[in-house]
């Protein structure tokens, strides 16, 4: 017990009583604020972190997975990761760490984001008229339906194996492509293959079809009922004073008329495109549901009756108490901005909007009557690396108003962004000859000054207009051999950026390594059919380069030979015994020797 009481006492005399000791336990604040968990990247990718301590950082650091890709202890805590030197369609982790001088260490969540540099993704679509099977007759409305992950670039439509037209125009917004074909410059009473070829922006495509229709233009009976879709009002919409009723019809010949019917009493009939009515509400009851149905008849009397809608007619206003909504999309909270930026918002009331009001730094900056409620920001005349926060208030016309959450946006003028590029075309690892067209996609944050073009990395061309593209005559190089094509990308602040491919240069269009066999198919007829007298076999095929023949073959036997399209031929059953079977095979050779057989047919006679 003496000797505690002891030790206490020495201890009290090394104590300095009059400096008390503060330990600073507060961990520093650090999250990855681009780019998103879960997105897909490509090219350079800025990945900026937001990093705080109430006291002082010491260290701030990114990571790539493992590795150590920034480390700093000032702001802006970012770094450019260029993407195209990593693995495709890989993912990737991203996280920060920091630090503060007490020693006190944090780490960030992590973000998971994959690659995807190139688009391999093909293009799909289909066919959605004329069917398989159908008699047309006139001139018929091919449609397709084309989408694609990026951009659909063209349509070739071919029939018979012969192409006969492209759609390269802009389709409508539903991405419906059209072609209007004449059957009248084809034979009676013929079988006609139809299909097309759907490219895309970066070459992919797909091959649609093939359909297989008649032709009959010779008193063919008009039997199709017509087609329409009620496109306006929606279902289950309120309306009120005058409303279009709007309908898109269509037949395989021609629309005779359309019949609007409201709550079973027929009001209007229309017999031209486009079939609208003006609807006054007025004259129905209020707060009730309103039936519209339409019938649509065509030239030959076949009539449809289009699936109904239900609307509510509401002419009596409420008094408008509903704030509207407003939101900043553009630019990002914590994102560095320079130069002239716009500030966007997306602003929706139950009525109308009045103003949207920008404010910076809690002061009002600008007001907004337009519809586009965008404010344009010099941030030239702000102070450079300087902070500022930005909200926008909305107000409809009843003065509701509602508030954006603010923005934190930091102002960097000074370039030391490098601009990217990229050969778009050729590939890496294609084979090339002639004269081709090197095409690049380049971009910047301020603007792109010259592309040089090099070869095996002797300057060849620079260009300084978009687009940034230069013709190579690869007859003038080494044949089958590895040629380096490289871009050297140079903005308006002389930062630069470089990218290459190498491909290979080979002018014998024909490659001795062609393995890849053609395709091939019997469209008629089909198997398990009963024929008789003399029918016409039709036959599709191609290859990715040319189809040197095609030979039809019953019981083994060559019994036609073709070497263009239409791959088709007349077979008279007329000698043969009645309810007798028959294989009927296809093969489809190309130019290199490749030979593919068709799906056999199996067909029984049937002769009166």
């Amino acid at each position: 017990m003496y000797l505690l009481f002891l030790l206490i006492l020495l201890g009290c005399d090394n104590l300095n009583m009059d400096t008390p000791v503060i330990l600073d336990e507060t961990p520093p604040v650090v999250h990855i604020t681009y780019p998103a968990n879960q997105s897909v990247v490509s090219g350079s990718v800025l990945i900026t972190a937001y990093a705080f301590d109430n006291n002082k950082l010491e260290n701030v650091k990114l990571y790539l997975d493992d590795a150590v890709i920034f480390q700093g202890d000032t702001k802006p805590y970012e770094v450019v990761w260029n993407t195209l030197q990593f693995q495709e369609e890989e993912s990737y982790t991203i996280s920060a760490t920091a630090e503060d001088s007490s020693g006190n260490k944090t780490f960030s969540k992590s973000i998971e984001v994959q690659i995807d540099n190139y688009d391999n993704i093909k293009p799909n679509g289909i066919f959605l008229y004329p069917s398989t099977g159908q008699v047309l007759s006139g001139i018929i409305e091919i449609s397709i339906h084309a989408e694609d992950n990026e951009q659909v670039d063209f349509i070739d439509l071919f029939i018979n194996g012969d192409r006969i037209g492209s759609f390269d125009d802009n389709p409508n917004i539903d991405e419906y492509y059209y072609y209007y074909w004449d059957t009248n410059e084809f034979p009676e009473d013929n079988i006609n293959t139809i299909h097309a070829h759907i490219y895309d922006l970066s070459g992919n495509y797909q091959i649609l079809g093939p359909i297989s229709i008649t032709v009959d233009n010779k008193n063919a009976p008009d039997i199709i009922v017509p087609q329409g879709t009620i496109i306006h009002p929606a279902a289950g919409s309120t309306v009120h004073g005058f409303v279009n009723i709007e309908v898109n019809a269509f037949d395989n010949i021609a629309i005779d008329h359309v019949k609007f019917i409201i709550n079973g009493e027929q009001i209007f009939n229309d017999t031209t495109s486009p079939y609208i009515y003006n609807w006054d509400t007025t004259n129905e009851d209020e707060d009730q549901n309103q039936i519209i149905n339409i019938d649509v008849i065509d030239h030959a009397g076949n009539e449809t009756s289009l699936y109904p809608v239900s609307v509510i007619v509401n002419n009596l206003e409420e008094p408008d108490l509903t704030p509207p909504n407003i939101v900043i999309y553009d630019p990002a909270s914590n994102q560095t901005v320079y130069g002239i930026v716009n500030i966007l918002t997306i602003v929706t009331d139950n009525d109308s909007i009045d103003r949207v009001e920008f404010y910076q730094n809690y002061n009002l900056a600008y007001t907004d009557y337009s519809l586009s409620y965008t404010h344009s920001w010099n941030t030239l005349n702000e102070q450079d690396d300087t902070e500022h926060i930005w909200y926008a208030i909305a107000y409809d016309l009843e003065n509701n108003s509602s508030q954006t959450d603010p923005i934190l946006i930091y102002v960097d003028n000074i370039d030391n962004i490098p601009p990217y590029g990229a050969i778009t075309y050729p590939f890496a690892g294609q084979y090339v000859n002639g004269i081709i067209d090197i095409q690049t996609e380049v971009y910047d944050n301020t603007g792109i000054s010259q592309v040089q073009f090099s070869i095996n990395d002797s300057i060849v061309f620079i260009d300084s207009e978009n687009p940034f593209e230069y013709e190579w005559n690869t007859l003038s190089y080494s044949e089958d051999e590895e040629h380096l094509i490289k871009i050297i990308v140079s903005d308006i602040d002389n930062n630069n950026f470089q990218n290459g491919v190498s491909v290979t240069v080979n002018n014998n269009l024909l490659p001795d390594d062609d393995n890849i066999y053609p395709f091939a198919s019997i469209l008629n007829p089909v198997s398990g059919q009963s024929i008789s007298d003399t029918i016409s076999v039709l036959g599709f095929a191609m290859d990715n380069y040319q189809v040197e023949q095609v030979q039809f073959l019953i019981n083994n036997e060559i019994v036609s030979t073709l070497n263009d399209t239409p791959y088709t031929f007349q077979w008279s059953t007329v000698d043969l015994e009645d309810n007798s079977e028959h294989v009927l095979i296809m093969t489809a050779e190309d130019q290199a020797g490749n030979i593919t057989t068709a799906q056999p047919v199996l067909v029984n006679i049937l002769n009166p």
